[in-house]
C-alpha cells in the first residue's frame, strides 16, 4: 500500500511512476482549483472516486483524465461528491463533454453524495444517488 501525491491527485493503493506522469500531461496544474484533490481506491471490480474541495472546469478535466486511465475493469466506477465544497455552473457540462465520447464509461458512472445531482451531466444514463 502507497499513497503518493501529485498536487490534485491522491493514489492509494500500488502505483507506478508512468501513471503519475499520466496525470501532469493534458491538464495545466494552474487551471485546476487549488482545493480539489480526488483520492482514487479500487474495490473488487469497482472504481472509488472521492472528490475534495472545490470543483471548475480545470477539476472536471482532471476528473475525465482519472476516469479514463483507471476505468478499465471496473464494471462500476462511484464519484463520490460529499466531500465537493462548491461545484462552478459549467463544470458539469464540461465533464460530460470530455466523457461523451464512450458511452461504456457513461453507462458505468455513478454520482453518489450531496452534489451528485449537481455534478452528473444531464446526458449521463445513471441516475445520481
Amino acid at each position: 500500500m502507497a499513497i503518493v501525491t501529485n498536487g490534485n491527485v491522491v493514489f492509494i493503493g500500488i502505483v507506478s511512476v508512468p501513471i503519475v506522469k499520466y496525470f501532469t500531461q493534458g491538464v495545466r496544474k494552474d487551471m485546476v482549483a487549488p482545493s480539489f484533490r480526488i483520492l482514487i481506491h479500487r474495490s473488487s471490480e469497482s472504481l472509488h472516486l472521492k472528490l475534495l474541495g472545490d470543483f471548475d472546469g480545470g477539476s472536471a478535466s482532471l476528473l475525465a483524465n482519472t476516469i479514463a486511465r483507471y476505468r478499465f475493469g471496473a464494471s462500476k466506477i462511484f464519484v463520490h461528491t460529499s466531500g465537493l465544497n462548491s461545484v462552478h455552473p459549467d463544470a458539469a457540462d464540461e465533464l460530460g463533454t470530455y466523457l461523451q465520447f464512450d458511452a461504456s464509461i457513461l453507462d458505468s458512472l455513478v454520482f453518489t453524495g450531496e452534489k451528485a445531482a449537481t455534478l452528473a451531466p444531464v446526458r449521463f444514463k445513471q441516475a445520481a444517488l
